[in-house]
């Protein structure tokens, strides 16, 4: 049973360091708010299981890596094949947040010139 009948929050987390700095504000938000926390990460649709297994099994200890002491509130780490926005915006239904890291390889549009 989670710490609140509340939307928890959501964090998509990829391994990169943005999603590092997010998965740390994500858990820092949820203590704050007393809601649960739901780590999610999404592998390409053609990984087969034991890929998908592998990858929520480094999430987890990621987690374990960057909170020693454990996240302080109710988590769980999802794995799950995809599109990332699709399964992200699916995961956060009820959420009270989705935290997300940027992009470290956006493409970056040219300003336009005044």
């Amino acid at each position: 049973m989670g710490t609140s009948k509340r939307g928890g929050v959501v964090v998509g987390v990829n391994g990169s360091p943005n999603s590092i700095v997010a998965l740390h504000r994500a858990t820092d938000t949820a203590r704050h708010l007393g809601v649960d926390l739901h780590i999610v990460l999404v592998v390409a649709p053609q990984a087969g299981d034991p890929l998908v297994a592998a990858e929520r099994d480094r999430r987890e200890q990621l987690v374990r890596r960057e909170f020693p002491g454990g996240v302080g509130v109710a988590s769980r780490c999802q794995a799950e094949r995809g599109d990332s926005a699709v399964i992200l915006l699916r995961a956060s239904v009820g959420a009270r947040l989705l935290v997300l890291g940027s992009r470290e390889r956006s493409l970056h549009l040219p300003q336009p010139e005044n």
